[in-house]
This record gives C-alpha cells, structure tokens and sequence, in this order.
C-alpha cells in the first residue's frame, strides 16, 4: 500500500476547508511542525480512511466522534492510494443528522484511461471494509505492528509478551490459513465424533428391541384368539339384525298406505284454499264495479268541443311558426352569399401578400438551415478539441506512469542486483561454514577415533575427562556449525526463488513500458491535428456570422408583410359592416325574428291545453270501459253461488279424510320400538366392528414390528462397520488438526522465516551502533521438566554482554525497537501474501543523542530502496533539515495547514 494523496476535513485540528495532501511526487519525505498542529492526525487520517480505526480515548469501542473537530457535524477523509500496480481511492464519512451519528464508506479503483472511478462498494459497510483490508492485504493491528511506528508505541512489538508476538508474525506471515484447516479439521472430527456416538446409541437402541421379540409373539398369540372371539359374536349380531329389518319391512307397507291417504288429505285441503282465494276475489271486484257506477263523473259535449277548437287554433300558430322560419333561413343565406362574394374580393388582395410571405419564410428556412449545418461542423470540431483534450490529459496521464514504471523498475533493478550480491555472499557464507565443519568434524574424529588421543595443538596426551569434555565442546561446535549451514540453506533457497520472481517482474515491466511508449506516439500524432481543426473552426464562425446578418434582414422584411397582411384583414371587416344591401337585409331578418318570438309565446300554451284534451279523452275511454264491466257484473253473480256450493262439497271430503288419516296412524306406534332396537343392534355390531378392525391392524403392525426386528439383526451388522469408518475418521481428522496446531506447521513456518527476521535487524542494528549491538530471536525455551516450550524471546548483546531489554537506556532502546520493527516491516513487504510497500515512523527521536540522530538519518537513506515511500514525524529542526522534502505543519484559527518544501 503507498499513499499517494490525501484529503481531510474537520480531522482532529483540521478545519472546515478541505485540504489535499500530495505524497505522490516524493518518496521520503518528513512531517514537520510544533507538538499539537496535526502532524500525527495526517497519519491517523490514513488509518481512519483504510480501518475506520485512530487514536482513541479509553472505553470507546469507535474513534468517531473523538477525531472530529470541535464544533463540528461532519467529518470527511478521502485516500487515493496504490497496491499491486493499481490506483485506489477509499471516501469516509462521519456526521450527525438530527443528532444520529451517520457513517459513510465508499471504495473504488481508478481508470486512469478513462478518467473515473469504478465503483467496487459493496452492500454494506462491513462487506466494503472486509474487500478494502482484502486488496491492502493487512488489518489495523498487523499495520500499526509493523509498518507504522506510531508515536508513544515505538516499542509495541518489543513489549509484547512472547506469546502475543508470535501470533503476530503467525498473521504476517498468512498462518491464519492453517489456522482455518485446523478449525476445518476439528469440526470434521468433531462430526465424526457425533456421527459414532448416535451410532453406538442406535446399535444400542436396536439390540434392546430385538431382546423383546419373545414376549410379542405370545402377545400376537393372545390377540389371535381374541380376534376369533369378536367374529362369532359379530356373527350372532347381524342375524338378529336381519330379523328386525324383515319385521321393519311389514311395517314399511302400512306406512305407505298412509303417505298415500295423507296426501289426499293435504291436496283437498289445498284445492279448498286456491277456491276460496278465488271466491274471494270474484266478489271484491262485483262490489269495485258497483261502486265505481255511482261515483264516476262523465265530461259533457260542450267541453270536448271547446277544447278541441284551442286545440286547432294552437296547431296553426305552428304552421304559421315554420313559415316564418323558412322566410329567415332564406333571408341568413343571401346574407351570407353577399358576404362571402365582399370577403373574396379582399381576401384576392391578402393571398398575394401572403405568397410575398411564403417566399421571404423559404429563404429564412434556408438560412436556418445553413445555419443549423454551420453549428453542427462547429460542434463536431468541438468534440474533437475534447477528444484531443482528452489525449493531451491522456497523454500526460501516460508520462506519469511511464515515469513511476521507470523509478520502480530502477528500484526493483537495484534490487534485484543487491539480492544477487547478497545470494553470492550466502553461498561464500555457507562454503566457509562448510569447511569450518568439516574441520572440526575431522578434529572430532582425530581425538575420539586415536588410541591414545593427544592435544592437536600441544600434542600432550589426554586423560579419559580431558578427552570426554573437548569431546563435548567439539560435538558444541558441530551443531553449532550444522544449525549455521541450515539457516544459510533456507535463506539462501528463498533468495532463489524471489530473485527469479524479480528477474520476471522486471520483464514485465519492459513490457509494460514498450507498450506505454506506443501510445504516446499515437496520442503525439493526434495532437498534431489541432492547428488545422483551428483553422477549420475559425473558418466556421466566420460563414456562421455571414448568415446570422442575412437572416436578421430577411426577418425584418417578414415583419414588415405580416403588418400589411393584418391591416388587410382589418379593412376587410369594414368593408362588409358598410355595404347598403347587407344592411337592408339585416332589418328584414331582425324582423322576422321579432315576428317568430311572439308566435312562440303562442306555441308555448299548446302543453296545458293538450293535456286537458288527454285528461278529457281518457274519461271518456273509462266510460266505455265501465260499460263493458257493468255487462259482466250478472256473469260474476253467477260464479260466485258456484264457488259457496263447491266449498261446501270440498269441506265434507276433507272431514272425511281427516277421520281416515287418524286411525292409520294410531296402527303405526309399533314402529319405534322396532326401529330403537334395530339402531342399538347396529351401535353394537359398529362398536364390534371396529373394536376388531383395531386389533387386526395392531396385529398387522405387530407382525411388522417382528419383520422389521429380524431385518434390525443385519442392520446392526452395517452400523458396526459405519462405525469403524466414523472411528478412523475421527482418529485422522484429530491427527490432521495436531499437525497444523500453532506448535506443528505453524511453528516450523515460523521458524523458518526467523533467520531473514533476525538477519535484517542486526543488519540495521549494527548500523544504528557501529557494530556494537546484536540480537538473537529464540523460538525454543528448556523447561525444567526436560521438554521444550514454543515462544519468541528476544536477546540482546553489547560490548557489556546479554542484557534484558529492560536494562537499555531510553536511546539504546528505541534504536533495538526501530531495528526490529524495520526488520519486521521488511520481512512483511517481502512476503507473497503482503502488499505493503511504505514505512511510517512517528516522533520517537526525542531520546537520541546528534551521533545517534545521524545514524538513524543514514539508516533510513540506506533503506529507502526497500521501500516506495518512507514518512518520518519530527519536530527536531535539526532532524528535518536532513530530509529532502518536508511537510510543513502550522495550527491557525481556521484549523492546520499544510505547506510543502523542498530543498535543492
């Protein structure tokens, strides 16, 4: 990860203006200003923006709100930065709204080509933070462990128990991986564990199952005679059954004898009821009829005739009406003629006027158009100035890269031949060592193999202890010699393997910058176009301004025509308003139309008296109706004696009937009896039913419980051999979980990485103390018990012997602590898994003497090369003067500001 720019608002002392902050130009660089200005909050803001973690006050979970400016609601910080040869840019966002604290994440790559960023946020934020700490490669604590040595914690990793630090080089070095199988593995082996145990408890449950197998039979023996016991009595039940429903039968026949006489009953009784309805009725309308003949009043002659005479005065006052009407239509339309013959005649006038106008709008059309085609050409120029804009950024965009390519090829090229000096170096270590064992394992040989074993430098003969303890110190020596030429042959394997992965990138990045260098010469050729698209474009405007002058004429022209054109129009309206004949004929149809009013205050009385005349007829009608019922009246007299004599009759039939109807149903009293015995019979013959359709299906399931325990016996069989699989896969999966536990592949991964981690720091201790100090890492501890315990001490040594790292002063100590963690920093970046390319060291000078000073400045120029961007936060002057660029750091009312100096 190398930070290349950073943007910061309402950050700790940072105030509401946004700032950027560009580390991209530089390389090592340091932050300079007083205590209190914000030179640490720049570096909290970048583990903010990458983490969402900082500084915080003890017991908070989050650094939110602690890190944003006093006073304010809104806190933002945005990061571009690269990793695996990529531009990324991360935007976090803090604020309350209606006092709710709102967080804001928002992650994407640069395309540079296009000149956008591609969006790769995810659903939630904790999904965006896990794909963020994916492509970076560390979490906050792996970060602030290594590469970032923060202020007040210089010596967080020396601190550290032994425990606590080898877990934290367990993650750097991507154990965790093992970790995940190991986890994998115990879940397996705990399935398995589970798997057995519910297979033992079934074997367990089926073997008491088949230990009840006698007692079922003779249960399945006791049931069979029981069920033979309930057919005979089932048996006896449907006879008897049978016996009542033959009686039931005879019973059955009377009983419809009587439905039949019932229902002549109740059809007499209802023939007597439609009869009387229409008695009734026949003599409600003879007394209506009579009524009606003594009350209804009958219109005279005299009236019929007077109202008819209205009635035809009214239908000529119509006639007369649609006379009038004709005469006005006939008047409106030679009225009409006439003007349309005067609107003609001026209208001849106004059509050549508008033809004028039709000829000076085709020609405004045609400039328009010019015009139109004018703008396009100018905008398709236009766009091309953008698309050349575009190459030009492109272009530039391009330089920048091939500059970067070039400065990392040279960086990995240096590399790559330091490793290759350092791989030789190995090799001339590892022959020395070589030699140097095979001497003393010939001395070995010369003292334990001779008769009489004598010094090999005095020559004096050796006694058995003599001999036993130079024994011991060679046989020291030797293991001494053989652990020295293991570590040279991990390290020096692994300089293989990366100097050949180097030797790759570096062809890669040959190609990478051919291919750059093509494209700069297509984007050159492009921008050689420009002058002529500027010749064009002038060109352009000029005929463009020609035909904008021609239009504005012919528009005045048009304006003029449009006036005449309407004035036209105008005096036509006059000229119909004073002709003498279209005012003659105005007042004759006013008139007429006088005329019409009155005759239809006439027509409108033609309603009332119309419906007189219906009221009238409609007596009359009633009249010779009346008439016709009055000639009906002796017929209803007649059928209202037929309907009394005929109720009579149907009365004495139904009297009959009743009497009939009475003793059948006395006859049938006997039948519920029989019919309450026949449903007790069949309740018990349903209760024996069922009772034996219940023990035959138990007897059914019992018969298959007996199957099923005989195929039980060979299903034991099977579970005994499942589980002897789940056993041995219990048994290897523990194994699989021991072998990758922190003390197995964990520990040896460690182990091996731990002659690069050692190598490094005493490299740069040695610098930092003119060769004065040395570190040992040991990752092996003795117990007093004989066995071995795995941890991560760290012994130091000076000129004064092994000392704890408590009993260094405060300089020598930060100088051990600066030496491991570059040491861990180094080792972090060379590893596969990691992506970390920056050093960060914050404050920690305080405690040096001007000699040690010196030697870390030095330091850090010497290392530079490993890493694509060193920051440093000093406010020693003295420490800042020695730096290239320094970021200048002052507090004012409106927050920090930040001024960058360069010195030549």
């Amino acid at each position: 990860m190398i930070p290349l720019k950073l943007q910061i608002k309402n950050f700790v002392s940072y105030g509401a203006q946004t700032q950027t902050v560009d580390f991209s130009p530089h390389r090592l660089m340091c932050l300079a200003g007083k205590n209190g200005h914000g030179k640490s909050a720049l570096l909290d803001a970048i583990t903010w923006a990458l983490w969402g973690q900082a500084r915080k006050a003890s017991g908070t979970s989050k650094a939110d709100e602690g890190i944003m400016r006093l006073g304010q609601t809104h806190m933002l910080v945005g990061l571009d930065f690269m990793c695996q040869n990529r531009v990324y840019h991360v935007r976090r966002e803090f604020a309350y709204h209606y006092g709710k604290p709102t967080s804001y994440l928002e992650f994407g790559m640069r395309d540079e080509a296009a000149g956008v960023i591609r969006p790769l946020t995810d659903k939630t934020m904790k999904a965006t933070q896990e794909l963020i700490e994916k492509t970076v490669g560390l979490d906050y604590e792996c970060f602030i462990n290594s590469a970032f040595l923060r202020q007040g914690h210089a010596n967080e990793f020396s601190q550290k128990s032994p425990k606590d630090r080898k877990e934290l080089l367990a993650t750097i070095l991507g154990l965790n991986h093992f970790e995940n199988i190991r986890k994998s593995a115990l879940d397996k082996a705990k399935q398995a564990s589970s798997e057995k145990d519910h297979i033992e408890q079934f074997i367990t449950k089926l073997s008491s199952e088949l230990a009840q197998q006698p007692d079922l039979h003779k249960q399945l023996q006791h049931m069979s005679n029981t069920i033979e016991q309930l057919t005979a009595q089932e048996l006896t039940t449907k006879l008897t059954l049978q016996s009542l429903r033959n009686q039931r039968a005879e019973y059955n026949q009377h009983k419809l004898s009587y439905e039949r006489l019932l229902f002549s009953y109740q059809s007499v009784q209802e023939n007597w009821k439609a009869l009387h309805t229409q008695f009734i009725e026949t003599v409600t309308i003879y007394r209506a009829i009579a009524l009606k003949a003594r009350t209804l009043h009958l219109p005279t002659t005299q009236e019929l005739e007077a109202i008819e005479q209205a009635y035809a005065d009214i239908q000529k006052s119509f006639a007369h009406k649609v006379h009038i009407q004709e005469s006005l239509f006939s008047l409106e339309k030679e009225q009409q003629e006439h003007v349309t013959r005067l609107s003609a005649e001026q209208q001849e006038k106004a059509t050549h006027v508008r033809q004028q106008l039709y000829t000076i709008q085709e020609k405004e059309m045609r400039y328009l158009s010019t015009k139109e085609s004018l703008c396009n050409n100018i905008q398709v120029i236009t766009q091309d100035y953008e698309k050349i804009k575009i190459a030009r950024q492109r272009s530039t965009s391009l330089q920048q890269e091939e500059l970067l390519l070039i400065t990392t090829y040279t960086r990995e090229k240096k590399q790559l031949e330091r490793r290759q000096i350092f791989y030789q170096s190995y090799i001339h270590k590892q022959q020395t060592v070589l030699s140097e064992l095979q001497l003393e394992q010939q001395k070995r040989s010369l003292i334990i193999n001779s008769l009489q074993p004598s010094c090999p430098l005095c020559l004096q003969g050796l006694s058995s202890d003599h001999q036993h303890r130079i024994d011991m110190q060679a046989r020291t020596r030797i293991s001494l010699k053989e652990h020295q030429n293991a570590r040279l042959s991990t390290i020096i394997s692994r300089l293989e393997r990366l100097i050949s992965n180097q030797k790759h990138y570096c062809l890669t990045q040959e190609q990478t910058l051919a291919h750059i260098k093509k494209e700069l010469t297509l984007f050159n050729h492009i921008l050689q176009q420009e002058t002529e698209n500027r010749t064009t474009y002038e060109k352009l405007c000029a005929e463009k301004r020609d035909v904008e002058q021609e239009l504005i004429q012919e528009q005045l022209k048009k304006k003029t025509k449009e006036e005449y054109y309407k004035e036209l129009l105008k005096n036509s309206s006059e000229l119909i308003i004073n002709d003498q004949a279209y005012l003659k004929r105005a007042h004759d149809i006013e008139h007429l139309r006088q005329e019409l009013t009155q005759v239809d205050k006439l027509c409108s009385q033609e309603a009332p008296i119309r419906n007189k005349r219906q009221e009238l007829f409609h007596l009359r009608s009633m009249q010779e109706e009346l008439s016709r019922e009055l000639f009906l009246q002796e017929e209803r007299k007649k059928n209202i004696a037929h309907y009394i004599k005929s109720l009579r009759s149907l009365k004495k039939e139904e009297e009959k009937l009743h009497t009939e109807v009475t003793l059948k149903k006395e006859c049938l009293t006997q039948e519920l009896e029989i019919v309450q015995q026949e449903q007790e019979l069949s309740a018990s013959l349903e209760k024996i039913s069922r009772e034996k359709e219940f023990l035959l299906q138990q007897q059914g399931a019992w018969q298959q419980q007996v199957k099923q325990q005989e195929k039980q016996a060979y299903d034991i069989i099977d579970y005994k051999n499942k589980l002897i699989i789940s056993q041995t896969a219990y048994e290897d999966y523990t194994a699989i979980a021991s072998a990758l536990s922190k003390d197995g592949i964990q520990a040896l991964l460690i182990e091996d990485a731990l002659p690069e981690f050692e190598h490094e720091a005493n490299n740069l201790l040695s610098l930092l103390t003119d060769n004065q100090a040395h570190l040992s890492i040991e990752s092996l501890r003795d117990l007093r018990s004989g066995k071995t315990k795995e941890t991560l001490d760290i012994h130091i040594s000076d000129e004064a012997g092994i000392r704890p790292y408590e009993l260094f002063s405060g300089g020598e100590a930060f100088r051990i602590d600066f030496a491991l963690r570059i040491a861990l920093s180094k080792l972090l970046a060379r590893r596969a898994g990691a992506t970390l390319q920056t050093l960060i060291i914050d404050e920690g000078f305080g405690s040096q003497d001007e000699e040690g000073l010196s030697r870390l400045v030095d330091a850090l120029n010497k290392i530079q090369e490993e890493f694509a961007k060193i920051i440093v936060v000093s406010h020693l002057p003295q420490l800042k003067d020695q730096f290239p660029v320094h970021f200048l750091i002052n507090k004012g009312p409106e927050g920090s500001m930040v001024e960058v100096i360069e010195h030549e």
